[in-house]
């Protein structure tokens, strides 16, 4: 399969919203009665075209049919073909525009090279027309971007897509004419998105070509590759030693990190061992010793939070009624955070009453419930007498 996705100066088009489009914009929505014809923009753009580009590819009739039939429901992203997150619009409709002659070079505004009219009667010949793809999307009209749009400042759109085949099309004569993206008898295409890109270059639909996989024909590389490892995506042209060498530096880097924290798990897993002894690990008794280190753990923590309860009280920064309620927040609470509320109570208190040296249960404090139904008697911290509330 073929990932690939070419430029084009596609000129988006405001659009007055029809019954019917609304009706085709309302199914893509999740909430459609939430949204109002003046809440949301349409624009309309030519996205791709069946002549041959400067790099002598061009998609055929049948091609842009599948782009047409698959590009409904899919992303527009606004910042080039940068997958992963969600677009700022999307693809709600889509047709094939037939063309002729004088209307595509009067859309390109010049004839790029001498054979270019001579390409156009060969693709009118094999296609029955020339044909531009003519899909139409939808934002929210508070969408920033629609002022650039309007003003022109974004023009050139770019398909993202699928194919399983770049076939050579030659004349009887065996003289090259182009390359075609086509479906085969096994595998159909897919248009995945279109995106708004800096720049293209194609000769009316303005697109050039820019591969984001690598495949081969014929043994020879047509495009940059893309890596997906150690939690990277990197694009990689293989003709380009700057970028080869970026590449493998920053792999290199991830690889120096991931050894790093591999030598740390080793260090953790030999204290583990070292924990219960030398030689293999028994898991029976492994599972008691960590059961009585999570019993432990857990008085720890109970017995901590009863202790910040007590100081809170003792400094009166805890209500005698609000008791149940800071135990259930304290309990959330990770270690390290009940230790500086601890040394915090500790400080107020120190502060408050510098002639005290004991702290006494202050007069109506009872235990939180759970505490006095699991049987566990609440330690008596010394309060300073005369707290009241």
């Amino acid at each position: 399969m073929i990932v690939g996705t070419k430029e084009i100066q596609a000129v988006p088009k405001a659009l007055t919203i029809s019954d019917a489009e609304w009706d085709l914009i309302q199914k893509q929505m999740l909430v459609p009665e939430s949204f109002a014809r003046e809440d949301i923009r349409v624009y309309d753009s030519r996205l791709a075209h069946n002549f041959p580009d400067r790099s002598k590819e061009r998609f055929p009739k049948a091609t842009l049919d599948t782009f047409a039939k698959t590009i409904v429901g899919k992303s527009v992203l606004f910042d080039g073909h940068v997958w992963g997150g969600p677009g700022q619009a999307i693809w709600f409709d889509a047709s094939l525009e037939q063309s002729d002659k004088k209307s595509v070079v009067d859309h390109i505004g010049y004839v790029p090279n001498k054979n270019f009219l001579k390409r156009l009667d060969q693709v009118i010949e094999r296609d029955g027309g020339l044909f531009f793809l003519r899909p139409k999307f939808y934002t929210l009209a508070v969408n920033p971007a629609t002022k650039e749009i309007d003003a022109g400042l974004r023009k050139w759109m770019s398909i993202g897509f699928k194919m399983p085949a770049l076939v050579e099309v030659r004349e009887k004569s065996g003289l090259f004419l182009w390359k075609e993206y086509q479906n085969t008898a096994d595998e159909e295409g897919e248009a995945v998105e279109g995106s708004f890109v800096f720049l293209g270059d194609q000769p009316g639909a303005q697109a050039a070509r820019r591969k984001q996989f690598s495949f081969n024909s014929g043994g020879k590389s047509f495009m940059q590759i893309t890596v997906k490892s150690l939690n990277l995506s990197l694009t990689v042209d293989p003709e380009n030693e700057q970028s080869v060498k970026a590449a493998i530096d920053l792999i290199e880097s991830k690889v120096a990190d991931a050894v790093a924290a591999g030598q740390v798990a080793a260090d953790n897993l030999k204290s583990f061992k070292a924990l219960f002894g030398e030689g293999d690990v028994d898991i029976a008794m492994a599972k008691t010793k960590l059961d009585a280190l999570k019993v432990l753990a857990e008085t720890h923590r109970k017995s901590l939070v009863e202790e910040v309860i007590k100081l809170g009280c003792g400094c009166k920064m805890i209500a005698i009624d609000g008791v149940d309620a800071k135990k259930k927040e304290l309990d959330a609470m990770s270690l390290d955070q009940l230790e500086v509320w601890k040394t915090t109570y500790q400080k107020l208190w120190s502060e408050r009453n510098p002639q005290a040296s004991l702290i006494t249960d202050p007069a109506g404090f009872v235990p939180p419930k759970e505490d006095v139904e699991h049987g566990d008697a609440v330690k008596s911290v010394p309060v300073p007498s005369g707290i009241g509330y």
